[in-house]
């Protein structure tokens, strides 16, 4: 699994590739770049939930802003109707 930019001019959105196949998009629109804050978006194609790949890819991402932002703050939500979301969240130690 590897991610592509989905606009060079905004580098922190992806799109998550799974054998030469889109399979969902990864991102952090920017919140406040002065502080270094982001939010967290992710969305998977449903034929791949509950095989990790979302989770794997979060994690993966969350790496990248903290190599090219260190000082990065990451704030990212959950639907309550949407556990498994929220449980991506919290098995990466988001709050």
């Amino acid at each position: 699994m590897f991610f592509q930019y989905t606009n060079k001019e905004i580098p922190n959105n992806f799109i998550i590739v799974l054998d030469n196949k889109a399979i969902g998009i990864i991102g952090s629109p920017i919140i406040n770049m002065e502080n270094q804050n982001f939010g967290l978006f992710y969305q998977l194609s449903r034929a791949y939930w509950g095989k990790n790949y979302i989770t794997e890819a979060t994690k993966a991402f969350i790496q990248y802003l903290k190599d090219a932002y260190p000082n990065a703050v990451i704030h990212a939500d959950a639907v309550s109707s949407n556990p498994e979301s929220i449980a991506v969240l919290k098995k990466l130690g988001l709050k």
